[in-house]
């Protein structure tokens, strides 16, 4: 209660700024505090241009203290109010919405600076264009700032959804201070994929029911979309954004993620799990080209599908990613011999995993995610200690595999159903690949590296003194490896071609 008021006239004047401040208690300012306003009239009817006390404020409003009648401004009077907090100042338009005068020489006028909606919601500023994605709400993302009015003060908050140009803040009622127009200098972590510094401007502020609680939320811009801020926000939507894809996240303006950290491999183990698979393997014969629009994704099943694990690579529930793994025995017939003879310069049957139908969603396409996949499988191959690798592959893949580890055996074949495309027989041995051999050592850091690590960590993969050497130097690379990625072999932004089927 203000010094000096009685009980009656104290609820008199709570209840006259009851609409300025809605749910809030504002906070007293006093002489000495930094902050302090100059408001002009914006109609010219009605002149005037001053500066006067701050009494009370919250995001939503402030009351000044009236020192002579002219400065007692008619109740509807659209002003500019220049807010001065701290070291930074805000012009913000507001109205004269109500006064009061609880007793000789303490008048005051009330200028609402946000506009007021139905119900207990207060809005202002303007709303952001771009795409927004909800966060999850178990991952929000969280921040801290300074007080700008208050030393040793501190505003907590969390990040319920993004864009490209800003974020919704929740935080608590107790923030009196943050008023559009401010800039609020801030650190925030995005879990599990990094915490940066960055400056936000306020934008809006409006209040919300969050679980039953009374929130202050906050709409701010970002000042500098800084490249790393950029990849760092678009790794997290990867990760943690609700309803989120690669397409949007590139035509939003953020950097392609590494979509491999938001996929889930494992293994089909129900019927409607293996059609869904079939569905993708159609989806990406059609976008390059393999098949007519007539075929059905039953048409791409045999009996190889049988005798075969399926992997495949989900995504916010949608598999985006599949390949088919048959570990023959020693008088099996592979399905590569249904198209050539099995020589014995190759390795024996039960030495290998036959690798084949390897397909990713063609909104996937650029990314990491078939890299992250075989790293999935070559732990598979690894485990199941058998040691080589066959696949077949078009002329258009064949760089991409050589620079994993793959090498040419010399067959090659053309596979009628696939519009007589013809198909390279290829092999790798996983353990020698883990372990750099055939690797380009800037390729190696980047695919291969953290599951060799693992292996070596659990006891499947044991290099001899020679290979371990060879890593050791191959990881001194690492900072390299990652500047090449970053401004060399990232997948660069240019047109892309989405198909629906």
């Amino acid at each position: 209660m203000s010094v000096g008021l009685t009980a009656r006239e104290f609820e008199e004047e709570q209840s006259s700024f009851q609409m300025l401040h809605g749910p809030f208690t504002p906070e007293e300012v006093r002489k000495g505090e930094q902050i302090s306003a100059v408001v002009r009239s914006r109609d010219s009817k009605y002149p005037f241009s001053g500066e006067m006390q701050v009494w009370k404020m919250s995001p939503l409003g402030v009351e000044l203290k009236v020192n002579s009648e002219k400065e007692m401004l008619p109740k509807g009077l659209p002003v500019d109010l220049e807010l001065t907090i701290g070291t930074q100042s805000m012009t913000i338009k507001g109205l004269v919405v109500d006064y009061v005068c609880p007793r000789v020489n303490e008048n005051r006028i009330g200028i609402r600076m946000v506009q007021a909606s139905s119900g207990d919601e207060y809005k202002g500023g303007e709303r952001r264009k771009k795409r927004r994605w909800l966060c999850a709400p178990q991952f929000l993302p969280t921040g801290i700032a300074p007080n700008p009015a208050k030393f040793n003060d501190f505003i907590y908050f969390r990040i319920c959804d993004v864009s490209a140009t800003g974020f919704q803040l929740l935080t608590s009622l107790r923030n009196k201070f943050i008023v559009v127009g401010m800039r609020i200098d801030c650190m925030i972590s995005f879990p599990m994929v990094a915490q940066l510094h960055t400056i936000l401007k306020v934008e809006n502020v409006r209040i919300i029911m969050d679980q039953g609680v009374e929130q202050l939320a906050v709409g701010v811009t970002i000042e500098e979309l800084t490249p790393e801020l950029r990849e760092t926000i678009g790794q997290y939507l990867m990760q943690f954004g609700l309803g989120t894809t690669p397409r949007e996240i590139y035509e939003s303006g953020l950097e392609t993620p590494r979509v491999s950290k938001a996929v889930d491999y494992t293994f089909v183990k129900t019927e409607e799990e293996f059609q869904k698979a079939l569905e993708l393997r159609r989806l990406s014969y059609l976008h390059e080209g393999k098949i007519s629009l007539q075929t059905n994704a039953s048409d791409l099943t045999d009996i190889y599908d049988t005798r075969s694990r399926i992997v495949i690579g989900r995504y916010q529930g949608k598999i985006v990613c599949t390949a088919r793994l048959t570990f023959n025995e020693i008088d099996e017939r592979m399905e590569q011999e249904e198209f050539m003879e099995w020589s014995t310069d190759l390795p024996r049957r039960d030495k290998v995993v036959e690798i084949m139908r390897a397909c990713t969603h063609p909104e996937f396409r650029g990314s990491d995610l078939l890299m992250g996949m075989f790293q999935f499988i070559a732990l598979t191959v690894v485990q199941s200690r058998r040691p080589w690798i066959v696949i077949n592959t078009t002329e258009k893949f064949k760089p991409l595999y050589q620079k994993i580890g793959f090498t040419e055996t010399g067959h090659s074949y053309k596979v009628e159903m696939f519009n007589n495309l013809e198909h390279k027989v290829m092999i790798a041995n996983v353990p020698e690949a883990m372990s750099g051999m055939n690797v380009n050592p800037i390729v190696w850091n980047l695919v291969w590296e953290e599951v060799s690590r693992y292996m070596e960590n659990y006891g499947l993969l044991k290099p001899d003194s020679f290979r371990k050497v060879r890593m050791g130097v191959y990881r001194l690379l690492a900072p390299l490896a990652q500047l090449v990625y970053k401004y060399w072999l990232k997948p660069k932004k240019r047109k892309r071609t989405f198909i629906k089927a």
